[in-house]
C-alpha cells in the first residue's frame, strides 16, 4: 500500500525515511551506511523542491497523512 503521494510513487523505497521526530530521523542516518545514506539523497534531493511545493499546498493542520510522510521525508534530507 503507497504510503506517499502518487506524484512521489518513486520514492516509496526511502518511506522508511519519513520519521516524525528529529530524534528518530537523527538515528536513522546514525544507523544508516554512506551507500545507504548516498541512494537515499540521490532519490530524493531532486525532487525536494517539488514535494516542498507539493506540501505548501495543504493547510500544516489539514495534510493528509501521506503528504505528512512527504514532509517528513523531505525533513529527513535536512
Amino acid at each position: 500500500m503507497p504510503t506517499l503521494p502518487a506524484q512521489f510513487a518513486a520514492l516509496e523505497p526511502f518511506a522508511d525515511w519519513a520519521l516524525p521526530t528529529e530524534g528518530e530521523r537523527y538515528a536513522k542516518r546514525l544507523a544508516s551506511t554512506m551507500d545507504e545514506l548516498q541512494a537515499f539523497y540521490d532519490a530524493c534531493f531532486p525532487r525536494v523542491e517539488e514535494a516542498i511545493a507539493y506540501c505548501d499546498g495543504y493547510p500544516l493542520d489539514e495534510m493528509p497523512d501521506e503528504v505528512v510522510r512527504l514532509m517528513q521525508l523531505v525533513y529527513s534530507l535536512i
